[in-house]
């Protein structure tokens, strides 16, 4: 299982700009998702098997149960962690607006598709305090399999995934302004990379995995190890 993947597929449908809506194909796959049919997206494309149809909240819990999650908490506290799932309303009563599922990426912050507002709705990333516990019932599953987890290497660490640009980017030899150019990238390539790194006041790089070696793409701006702007879309 790689939570990373799945984490990395919430993130391109907020890149994409997908909305909530329960009517389309509730993954995102048209540019609308619900809130189980996304989740539902970001595990499947993290080796959770798929089913015929897409689960809602109420038919979510037996099919996270049958797949190696196994329920930590019903109304308790616990200390989440990266992949945990949370489903909110009581079970079995669940289904449509009744209920709510969320990805935990950490211990304090999950992400989810949810409707706030006619003109906010959609993904989002958010902190542990805007869980809907209000709700009244909650119940998270965490997986109990094998997880595969990133690898860093020299501060790489290991995530394949797709980047598409929204300006021309200069593709370098080495992760450094001042190494080679391979090529300028123009708007709308998308580029393969196998892992990324941030430099702690910099940018965010990507590695391309070439035929003869490596390319390396910033992908925006990092401050004090953390990105703070973005030349494109992980999608």
């Amino acid at each position: 299982m790689n939570f990373n993947t799945m984490i990395a597929t919430g993130k391109a449908l907020m890149s994409r700009g997908v909305k909530y809506s329960m009517n389309g194909s509730r993954t995102g796959a048209d540019g609308t998702a619900d809130c189980s049919g996304f989740v539902y997206t970001c595990l499947t494309s993290g080796g959770v098997k798929s089913m015929s149809y897409v689960p809602n909240t109420d038919s979510m819990h037996s099919w996270l149960e049958s797949n190696g999650y196994k329920l930590v908490t019903h109304n308790g506290s616990w200390n989440s962690k990266q992949g945990d799932v949370t489903i909110f309303g009581l079970k079995g009563l669940s289904g449509g607006a009744n209920g709510h599922v969320i990805l935990w990426l950490n211990g304090s912050e999950f992400i989810h598709c949810t409707y706030k507002n006619a003109y906010n709705n959609g993904v989002y990333i958010e902190p542990e305090s805007n869980a809907p516990y209000n709700m009244g019932n909650w119940y998270t599953y965490r997986y109990m399999g094998s997880v595969e987890s990133p690898t860093p290497v020299s501060g790489w660490v290991a995530e394949k995934w797709r980047f598409r640009l929204t300006q021309p980017i200069n593709l370098k030899t080495q992760p450094n302004t001042a190494s080679k150019t391979i090529a300028i990238l123009p708007v709308g390539s998308i580029v393969k990379y196998d892992s990324y790194k941030v430099d702690t006041n910099g940018y965010v790089w990507i590695r391309q995995p070439r035929p003869f070696g490596y390319g390396y793409l910033p992908t925006g701006i990092s401050k004090n190890g953390k990105r703070i702007s973005t030349w494109g879309s992980f999608d």
